[in-house]
């Protein structure tokens, strides 16, 4: 069965058209069979991202604007759109916070609105350049939003996830060569007080890695050109980055803007360009994945009243015995045999058939004719048994009672109730639904006397509990929510399923795994010994935020 437009919930556009090389390498799933799209003003590329079925629109006349309110259009479930791109830098080289460098990225983000400001660029009446600022975007949908805050506050997450995704990309024919260009193509100019722009010295960052930055971009129609009109802007505004891609945007379009470092704001920005639009736009492509990464894919939520279980299931009555044979005339053979019995189960009961008489005299009658079928019982309540008929006397046998009718189906349980999906670092994905009250906290670890006389935890080799540490080393938060409400005690790892999950923590790049692992292995004895081979092991791996980690509770 192919794919319908309604299935893509996420949006991914962009201006460039080589972009579109990018992301079909980054998808996990790629998806052919959909129905054709629009008028063709646009190409349109299918496939799901961790999780998330995707649509990716280019557009075909560099218009990302039209582009975006085209996939809003023709894919009416879409939630958010990831507007991915490059820009300008605004950097702030006294701060090392705001010290922006070409091929870094940039999110857009504000704690009180969308982060993206739009302007426009003018000529006052004595023919000076003026900017004015004609609005802000609206916030996000919230889960994209806090999805930015929290990724605000976990660098080595974004690190570890942007470098993993390149490595892939690397290993893609089909992508070009877009390996770090090099520092020393990588100059900032600032104006002197003499009106002179000069190279600024800066200080060589200990990696090569992208950096990732939040705050307020800026969206024009017309570039900015001039280092000290890029300044003045941005001590102003607090602009991090400036674009003219997706200018004119309407304020409550729901979106982000993720925008790679490919100059700096000033005269030489067509020079910048040509070196690091390509590697600028894979690092923006890539944090567009990470941020999916994060945001779980919406799970189907049922409303309706309380939960409730009904049952009813019945049996029908059997049917009466046949009635009894006559009594035979003296001396001489037996009369007709007995009437046929009845026997009917209405409603769960069923009738009792009459017993067979005793035939005198002669050879007793025939038995009576088999009972008729019992009715169908109701539905609903259980059936009553039958009552057994009577026992035929001498004379002749008494016939089969009818079968009962069968018994009525149980009744349908109760719709269940409001169920919310909660993810780690989320308050819900559904706001003003009350939320179920957190589980207890687990029980504290257990506290040894000394070297020589621990009493280690017996082995545990309960599946559950291995399948809850094997689903915290591979980061998976649906997993892990669902052997958590099944009951799975934690604290019940033993020392080799702990040594297992961390290890795989450490070769796959989990930070967020072990810092769940490592504060109980502590409480075992266990990292000192085997915490310095899984460094050694992340290290190796190049998983520097897992190295980070260990090292700090070793």
């Amino acid at each position: 069965m192919g794919n319908r437009h309604e299935d893509y919930r996420v949006g991914w556009v962009s201006a460039d058209p080589d972009a579109s090389t990018v992301f079909t390498a980054l998808l996990d799933v790629k998806h052919s069979n959909v129905p054709p799209v629009g008028n063709g003003a646009d190409e349109y590329l299918f496939g799901e991202m961790e999780q998330h079925k995707v649509v990716m629109a280019v557009s075909k006349a560099g218009d990302a604007v039209q582009a975006a309110e085209r996939i809003r259009k023709n894919f009416s479930q879409v939630e958010f759109v990831l507007m991915v791109g490059v820009g300008g830098g605004a950097p702030e080289p006294s701060d090392p916070q705001r010290d922006i460098r070409l091929g870094d990225v940039v999110v857009s983000y504000s704690p009180s609105d969308g982060g993206v400001l739009q302007y426009k660029k003018a000529k006052d009446k004595n023919g000076k350049t003026e900017f004015k600022e004609t609005g802000r975007l609206h916030k996000p949908p919230a889960r994209l939003h806090k999805t930015t805050e929290d990724l605000r506050q976990d660098a080595g997450f974004t690190t570890d996830k942007m470098s993993e995704y390149r490595q892939k990309l690397s290993l893609d024919p089909s992508v070009q060569k877009t390996g770090y260009p090099g520092s020393s193509h990588d100059e900032l100019f600032q104006r002197n007080g003499s009106g002179v722009d000069v190279i600024v010295n800066r200080t060589a960052r200990p990696s090569t890695d992208p950096v990732v930055h939040y705050g307020v971009i800026a969206s024009c129609e017309d570039q900015m050109k001039t280092a000290s009109h890029r300044d003045n802007r941005r001590k102003k505004w607090d602009v991090h980055c400036f674009e003219r891609q997706a200018a004119g945007i309407e304020q409550d379009f729901p979106c982000v803007f993720i925008r790679g470092i490919s100059n700096y704001s000033d005269k030489f920005s067509s020079k910048s360009d040509a070196v690091w639009q390509g590697y600028a736009g894979v690092a923006a492509a890539t944090c567009a994945k990470t941020i999916l990464s994060r945001i779980e894919d919406r799970m189907s939520v049922r409303l309706g009243g309380p939960t409730g279980s009904g049952s009813g299931s019945g049996s029908g009555g059997s049917g009466g015995s046949g009635g009894g044979g006559s009594s035979g005339g003296s001396g001489s053979s037996g009369g007709g045999g007995g009437g046929s019995g009845s026997g009917s189960g209405s409603g769960g009961s069923s009738g009792g058939g009459g017993s067979g008489g005793s035939g005198s005299g002669g050879d007793g009658g025939s038995g009576g004719g088999n009972g008729n079928n019992g009715n169908n019982g109701n539905n609903g309540n259980n059936g009553n048994n039958g009552s057994n008929g009577s026992k035929g006397g001498d004379g002749g046998r008494g016939g089969d009672g009818g079968r009962g009718g069968d018994g009525g189906k149980g009744g349908d349980g109760g719709t269940g109730g409001v169920v919310v999906v909660v993810v780690p670092g989320f308050p819900g994905l559904f706001p003003g639904l009350v939320q179920p009250p957190p589980p207890p906290p687990p029980p504290p670890p257990p506290v040894y006397p000394g070297p020589g006389t621990e009493v280690w935890p017996p082995l545990v080799d309960i599946p559950p509990v291995r399948s809850l540490w094997r689903a915290i080393a591979n980061n998976q938060l649906r997993k892990i929510r669902q052997l958590l409400r099944m009951g799975v005690d934690p604290n019940r790892i033993d020392l080799r399923n702990g040594r297992n999950a961390l290890h795989k923590a450490a070769y796959w790049g989990r930070p967020w795994a072990a810092e769940i692992l490592i504060p109980w292995m502590n409480n075992l004895r266990a990292v000192d010994d085997f915490g310095l081979t899984a460094r050694q092991v992340a290290i190796r791996r190049g998983n520097r935020g897992v190295a980070r980690i260990i090292r700090a509770n070793l």
